[in-house]
């Protein structure tokens, strides 16, 4: 019967540590979600009207900047120009409002103006669903 108990313990810790993880991933209604470059390749779930804050590293004394590559505006809308904060290490931090419903692919490139081929990319999955 102990073992039984044991049995059951863990499987419930193992159950909530499973939805924790994937509530990780599901920003809370409301509050922005942050990623970062850790989050390359990623998949999200967000809310309609939710935010989505992006920070990745970039050099303030290069000429290299990070842009949107591939965004769609209709689900994903960006609050402006990426904001560039200097130091060391210095980011370039993206903010998007989720302003429509559906599935999107987001690439942003780090590449110098005069660059055709970025030097990184950065993509994540969003997919964006009624609150």
């Amino acid at each position: 019967m102990a073992k039984l108990n044991q049995r059951f313990a863990l499987s419930c810790a193992m159950m909530i540590l499973a939805v924790a993880l994937a509530a990780s991933r599901i920003g809370a209604v409301g509050a922005p979600l942050s990623i970062t470059e850790a989050d390359d390749g990623e998949t999200l779930d967000i809310m309609k009207d939710d935010s989505l804050i992006i920070t990745l590293p970039a050099d303030s004394g290069a000429d290299y900047k990070w842009q949107v590559l591939k965004n769609d505006d209709a689900v994903m809308k960006p609050a402006g120009p990426p904001e560039t904060k200097s130091g060391a290490p210095g980011r370039a931090v993206f903010t998007f409002s989720a302003v429509g419903t559906g599935k999107e692919t987001m690439v942003l490139g780090y590449a110098r103006p005069t660059d055709h081929n970025p030097a990184k990319t950065f993509t994540v999955n969003i997919r964006v669903g009624e609150p």
